[in-house]
């Protein structure tokens, strides 16, 4: 009898402690439970009627960073930008999600861009999907920007970025900049283009060139831009650092009517003290350059297609400066060689370790390579 009403008794404290135990947590789900919103349905946004729904959007936003964050739902029309809606949040969990199937389209006619989202800490995690964004004067500013203080390490991606759209119309309306993500860990960037002007003209002053900049990931750490597009832009794709990033990829990528295609840049004067780059698996056609890269621990350009744009500006396919190691291998340098092209430059005395091998060149490899002259084991074909 002591037994039974012992176990009885335990039985009974279980029963309450998991009773207290699921209360606990449904107050702690329903406190962080995620807020979602529609822009038309509950902040007034009309979309097709020509007058401005930025401050719905402002709203919109500014009602989500105070809930600590949820999902804004945009549905399919066109919906018009007199001004950029700008927002500074901390560490909220943000989801903008457009139609599926590509019918919403947000439309920037100011200096300034669409969506500026600053972040005071490292820890949001910001999500913007399915959207066309299109520019509908010159200059438009930086169609999306997201941004937070460098430092720190995390195994969280903080934003991604995926099916977006951002255009000009080939003319005088671009954005200045397409994406700008900057100081934030493990950024991935998937399936999204970029595209302004594919001109004859490839002078200085070209309509190309008229955008700065693709798709920018300076001050990221292991930034992933994947399955992208950047056409008409003086740099498709950068990646500046001001200290030390950690590892990067530009993977299956696109880009074209462009003066640079991808250009990485720390200035450290050691050689590279952070991790790896890779540039895999990219079709590029650039005036200028192909590929820049200055100051990496360990690079791996590979399997790409390098092309050239104007057939009356020297081309540098890629070119290297203050790597520790790197490997150059299995790509194809297509169109002719002559006295201003170089497949591949190594550029200064302190890159070293650098294999060049099994690529299609565009010449005999003595006229398509450039070693400096007191460069250190570099092995080339």
């Amino acid at each position: 009898m002591t037994t039974r009403s012992g176990q009885y008794f335990r039985s009974r404290g279980l029963r309450r402690t998991r009773a207290v135990v699921c209360l606990l947590l449904g107050a702690v789900l329903s406190a962080h439970a995620r807020t979602e919103v529609d822009v038309v349905a509950d902040f007034g946004a009309v979309a097709n009627d020509g007058i401005d729904d930025a401050p719905a959007f402002q709203d919109a936003l500014d009602y989500l960073n105070s809930t600590g964050g949820g999902t804004l739902h945009v549905p399919p029309g066109r919906f018009l930008f007199n001004e950029r809606v700008s927002v500074e949040a901390r560490d909220w969990r943000l989801t903008i999600q457009g139609d599926p199937l590509g019918e919403t389209e947000l439309q920037v006619d100011n200096p300034d861009g669409l969506f500026q989202l600053t972040h005071s800490t490292r820890y949001p995690q910001v999500n913007i999907r399915d959207l066309s964004i299109t520019a509908l004067r010159e200059a438009a500013g930086t169609a999306l920007e997201v941004t937070c203080p460098q430092g720190g390490v995390q195994e969280k991606r903080v934003v991604t970025l995926r099916k977006l759209e951002i255009r000009g119309n080939g003319g005088a309306e671009y954005f200045n900049r397409g994406i700008v993500i900057g100081g934030l860990y493990r950024p991935l960037i998937e399936n999204c283009s970029v595209v302004h002007s594919t001109a004859a003209d490839m002078s200085d002053s070209s309509p190309n060139f008229l955008p700065e900049v693709g798709i920018d990931v300076t001050d990221c750490y292991a930034p992933v831009i994947e399955r992208c597009s950047v056409v008409g832009a003086r740099v498709a794709y950068l990646y500046d650092s001001a200290e030390n990033p950690e590892d990067g990829a530009v993977r299956d990528c696109t880009a074209d009517y462009c003066r640079v295609g991808v250009r990485y840049f720390h200035d450290n004067g050691s050689g590279g003290k952070e991790e790896t780059l890779w540039i895999n698996d990219s079709d590029i056609r650039a005036r200028d350059a192909g590929v820049e890269v200055k100051g990496r621990r360990i690079l791996h350009i590979s399997g790409n297609t390098f092309r050239r744009l104007s057939e009356t500006h020297p081309l540098k396919d890629v070119t290297i400066e203050i790597v520790t190691m790197g490997f150059v291998t299995d790509n194809t340098f297509e169109g002719n060689l002559d006295a201003g092209r170089k497949n591949v430059s190594v550029l200064d005395d302190v890159t070293k370790y650098v294999v060049i091998i099994d690529n299609t060149l565009s010449g005999p490899f003595a006229s398509a390579l450039y070693i400096h002259p007191d460069a250190q084991n570099i092995l080339s074909q």
